[in-house]
């Protein structure tokens, strides 16, 4: 049987193809326009805080520059109240050295009135979960 997913991460998961690509500007089509995008505990040197849709665009072709083309494989998925986190498997080669992209993250999101309004990445699962129950959306 099917995993079954709420109304936010149905909205989500559309916005990957069946080979694992995003389609970004289905991606930021989610997006309020005053979304606040937190990569602050990001390892890479991109780790601040995006603001509107146009500073998570920034973001987004940031990452196609240093990691090019990235496949994304949705490991979990966990909705409550009006937020939903999903640990994201992403593989990929760096454009120009070559070099193996291989890690996981977990992007909280938080909606209203149907888009996003706020992304914080976190590193793990755990991690993500405690901070959704410290808003009071927790399992």
């Amino acid at each position: 049987m099917a995993e079954q997913h709420g109304p936010h991460a149905q909205l989500v998961l559309q916005t990957f193809l069946a080979d694992g690509r995003m389609e970004v500007e289905a991606a930021l089509s989610l997006l309020d326009e005053d979304v606040e995008w937190d990569m602050s505990r990001s390892p890479f040197p991109d780790a601040r805080v995006y603001c509107g849709v146009e500073g998570v665009r920034e973001w987004f072709e940031g990452l196609a520059d240093a990691f090019g083309e990235v496949l994304y494989e949705v490991e979990r998925v966990h909705e409550a109240g009006d937020s939903i986190a999903v640990q994201f498997h992403l593989s990929g080669r760096g454009p120009s050295s070559g070099i193996p992209v291989d890690y996981r993250f977990v992007p909280l999101l938080t909606f209203r009135g149907g888009k996003i309004v706020r992304m914080a990445r976190y590193d793990d699962w755990d991690a993500a979960i405690a901070a959704m129950s410290d808003h009071g959306q927790g399992m």
